[in-house]
């Protein structure tokens, strides 16, 4: 993933500050530690559906009802402390430390059996702890982070087709407002110099 946005960077496709990646359940664990922990220089945006963000303390509560099943795809960091190792470097929450991030849209839902509420709700307040004033993209909201959550459905959301469309609606309104707050920015700055 580095390797194409670097690509994509390099050859004038795009710009980090137009850059925005978008990841659900396991996808959203490796968005996260892309554009969070590795390269948020790369990225203007992260959108993160239902993500797995806290893989290590979930892999190692066996009450939780998936736990064992991820054991077989993860392996199991409670019996091996090489599996253990490997998924604490890319566990996205283990990874945050103090630096601005990328402005972040979560949408996760309540009832949902893969990924707890409660361990997006732990990454989040973590990430408000660690996360520094942003620069890149002032008063947005809270570090930048807006959360959306959702009462009814389920991991692969609602069973109305239109409850799942009005969730992709809100995401790429997001996202215009994000591009329209730089672009007033960029024009305040410009007028402060003149």
């Amino acid at each position: 993933m580095i390797s194409c946005t670097e690509y994509l960077i390099a050859n004038r496709v795009t710009h980090p500050n137009l850059l925005a990646a978008r990841g659900t359940s396991a996808g959203g664990t490796l968005v996260a530690h892309t554009c969070l922990n590795l390269r948020s220089e790369l990225f203007r945006a992260a959108i993160l559906e239902v993500p797995f963000l806290d893989v290590l303390s979930c892999l190692l509560d066996e009450s939780l009802p998936l736990t064992l099943t991820d054991h077989l795809e993860f392996g199991n960091p409670i019996a091996d402390a090489k599996i253990y190792q490997a998924i604490q470097s890319f566990s996205p929450y283990e990874n945050l430390f103090q630096k601005e991030y990328p402005a972040l849209y979560l949408s996760m839902q309540y009832s949902d059996p893969r990924v707890p509420y409660w361990s997006t709700l732990k990454f989040i307040e973590k990430l408000r702890d660690l996360s520094l004033e942003p620069k890149k993209q002032p008063h947005f909201g809270s570090n930048n982070i807006v959360c959306k959550i959702n009462k009814d459905g389920g991991h692969f959301g609602s069973a109305e087709n239109d409850t799942n469309l009005s969730g992709l609606v809100h995401q790429f309104a997001w996202l215009d407002f994000l591009m329209l707050e730089n672009e007033t920015n960029k024009s305040q700055s410009k007028n402060l110099k003149s």
